[in-house]
């Protein structure tokens, strides 16, 4: 059985604290308690935060990224794998929960990769005969929108499947015991429902209620920078104004006149909601900050969710890296005429 958790994954604003940079003990700590919990259980996150002195959105954000460190990690090898695991799944010779605790992967991108594995969801009620010559067409198993609205509604699978759905994957997989397994294709529907359904409420990292939540606390810790730079009195330029001004990459605040925090000229500010250790933030310095810095000049970036200080402060000079809006004494100002 799938466990369920005790809260939800991503707290409302008002549950979050304050966070300060990470040491690696503590670090270290938090990452083998959750590394103990079965992929298919929610880690009890309030009790590891209370336990290090941390807050729950930062557990989180450290077993969401931990997680999808090992998603990287084991992707070839589980691609590799992934029919060889589905055989075994359909004759029920290993469940979904063992093999997400097996590989430590997220139920939702288990399915998700059986998916994209077969011609099970290649459209809606087509014939076996029209399925079998698209797969011999393209070898992408699935299309992403129809695996997507699956896993959005669990219920509509049965729409998107096909009408000779066991002797497809029979002869896909070349098990011709399925014929026998399932008597029609409704049993292998329902079994392939109701895992998805139970997947999809209990992965925090990879379900569709995660990706909302995602979604929603990057918006709401955004929306906090602009509630600080106003309360200071600091001008800018949002996100979207910077667009409107054809910008393509963008920081969430483009500051009118530059500013000095601890010492060091700051001239835009991003906002992260997450926890950062050196490796996602060196990606970011690459992929995001670094292009920022060739074309408005030094800036800074906020990881509400703290990060690990080593390897992450001395990254580069042109990136003040805080864990929370400046506090005015560090903050210092052009006088106004």
């Amino acid at each position: 059985k799938f466990q369920t958790g005790n809260i939800s994954p991503l707290p409302a604003g008002r549950q979050r604290a304050v966070c300060s940079r990470m040491d690696v003990a503590t670090y270290e700590s938090i990452l083998g308690l959750l590394r103990a919990t079965p992929a298919t259980a929610f880690p009890y996150l309030s009790q590891i935060a209370a336990r290090h002195g941390t807050s729950v959105s930062t557990v989180y954000s450290i077993y969401s990224q931990d997680m999808q460190y090992q998603v990287m990690r084991t992707h070839r090898a589980f691609l590799d794998a992934s029919k060889s695991l589905l055989r075994m799944y359909l004759l029920n010779q290993i469940t979904v929960v063992e093999i997400c605790n097996n590989w430590r992967l997220p139920p939702c991108l288990v399915l998700r990769r059986f998916f994209e594995s077969c011609s099970l969801l290649t459209g809606r009620r087509q014939s076996a005969s029209s399925v079998a010559s698209s797969a011999s067409s393209s070898s992408d198993g699935a299309p992403k929108r129809a695996i997507n609205a699956v896993f959005k509604d669990p219920s509509t699978l049965a729409s998107h499947s096909v009408e000779d759905a066991v002797n497809v994957l029979a002869r896909e997989l070349e098990l011709e015991e399925l014929t026998r397994l399932y008597g029609s294709q409704q049993e292998l529907v329902d079994k392939l429902t109701k895992d998805v359904e139970d997947a999809v409420m209990i992965d925090c990292i990879m379900g569709p209620e995660s990706d909302v939540a995602r979604r929603v606390a990057g918006l709401e810790y955004e929306g906090k920078l602009y509630e600080h730079l106003k309360e200071h009195d600091i001008a800018f330029w949002t996100e979207d104004e910077l667009r409107d001004l054809n910008y393509i990459k963008t920081p969430d605040a483009l500051l009118k006149v530059p500013i000095a925090v601890r010492g060091r000229v700051v001239m835009w500010i991003d906002s992260k909601a997450t926890f950062a250790d050196a490796k996602a933030h060196h990606k970011l310095l690459r992929d995001q900050y670094s292009g920022y810095i060739n074309r408005f000049g030094p800036g800074a970036v906020i990881y509400w969710h703290s990060f690990l200080g080593e390897g992450v402060t001395d990254a580069a000079r042109d990136v003040v890296v805080l864990e929370a809006f400046p506090a005015p004494t560090d903050v210092l100002q052009l006088p106004r005429l």
